[in-house]
């Protein structure tokens, strides 16, 4: 194994903001939250996508970039924005697409860039009964080339199960499961959440219900 994984168990409730809807609409005009405050997120923690998520109920994989200029401001406010227009305050930074159902930002150079961790190949997965923490277990291994078999990871909290067929990159899993769950945001924040910069991070969270989990291992993934 190369470097120990930390998973992190995240019990984060999320909070249902004034106005949210279920349709998953980015033209919505997003409200303030329950307490009548101002929603903001920062994009490098993933707080933006999940934030996001909560407003329109759309999944999302954001992948937080290592050489962001300064064109994006470091906490972005989505009241009275719609999730169209928070997500084009990005640019040029970061470019986000529509992939079925899924919104997914990424800088420039991580969607093109054959040595992104997330643009690696990935085994074929076809999978019935598993969640998003099985396949945070599994992507862990993906990177690191460890052997990758069925999930077996027991999952905490809420326990939302769905099939997953999928065959590609890492990236293309990762927005599959999403769509497969349904109520979920994918993050891989810059810098990880222990502020090491030789460190990698993975998250994913709940959008609707209590669940969540990160790892973070100590050193970037090897690319070959």
């Amino acid at each position: 194994m190369r470097g120990a994984t930390l998973f992190i168990v995240a019990a984060a409730f999320p909070m249902v903001l004034a106005g949210a809807g279920q349709t998953g609409e980015l033209d919505r005009v997003i409200g303030t939250n329950v307490y009548g405050a101002t929603i903001t997120g920062a994009i490098a923690t993933g707080d933006f996508a999940v934030r996001l998520a909560e407003a329109t109920g759309v999944p999302i994989v954001c992948e937080a970039s290592r050489d962001a200029t300064q064109h994006v401001p470091a906490v972005v406010t989505l009241t009275s924005l719609t999730g169209r227009e928070a997500l084009n305050l990005l640019t040029p930074d970061y470019i986000w697409r529509q992939d079925n159902g899924v919104i997914v930002v990424r800088s420039m150079r991580e969607w093109s860039d054959p040595r992104d961790p997330l643009n690696q190949q990935s085994p074929p997965i076809d999978w019935k009964n598993v969640n998003a923490q099985h396949v945070l277990e599994f992507i862990g291994h993906v990177l690191y080339r460890e052997p990758t078999t069925q999930p077996t990871f027991q999952p905490s909290g809420v326990d939302r199960r769905f099939d997953l067929k999928v065959s590609g990159t890492v990236i293309d899993v990762l927005v599959a499961s999403a769509r497969a769950d349904g109520d979920v945001v994918w993050t891989i924040p810059w810098p990880p959440p222990d502020g090491n910069v030789d460190h990698f991070a993975v998250s994913v969270r709940g959008v609707s219900s209590a669940r969540g989990m990160s790892f973070v291992r100590p050193i970037v993934p090897p690319i070959p």
